[in-house]
């Protein structure tokens, strides 16, 4: 039996935290979801270690740039990829992110990019 693979999701839109949480159940990974940067960080020091993240960038209490800044200074957090995820341009300096992923979603590229980094 294979053990399935947690992808965390930072998103302060419901509907689309709820499309991407059924997605990627769809395709047999688990999902973790946190309505901002803060709330991410507790349940990262709390839950299982994701192998992706999937940042909004423009969410209240704590953004996704500040996320990634604050993410970059955790030993134990920094090396989880982080995929930002926005429907404004992408952001001049996205440091730790891996990618920039623009909404509206393009779903078969997601996955794609989620099968490289999580298997």
């Amino acid at each position: 039996m294979t053990t399935r693979k947690t992808i965390m999701i930072i998103e302060d839109e419901p509907a689309i935290c709820d499309l991407l949480k059924r997605v990627l159940e769809l395709e047999g990974y688990d999902t973790m979801v946190a309505p901002n940067g803060q709330a991410a960080i507790e349940l990262l020091k709390t839950g299982p270690k994701p192998c992706l993240i999937l940042l909004d960038n423009m969410m209240p209490v704590m953004s996704g740039t500040e996320f990634i800044k604050t993410i970059s200074q955790d030993h134990l957090i920094a090396t989880i990829p982080v995929a930002m995820v926005s429907a404004y341009e992408e952001p001049a300096n996205v440091g730790h992110a891996k990618a920039f992923i623009k909404k509206p979603i393009d779903f078969d590229a997601l996955l794609k990019f989620v099968k490289e980094w999580c298997g």
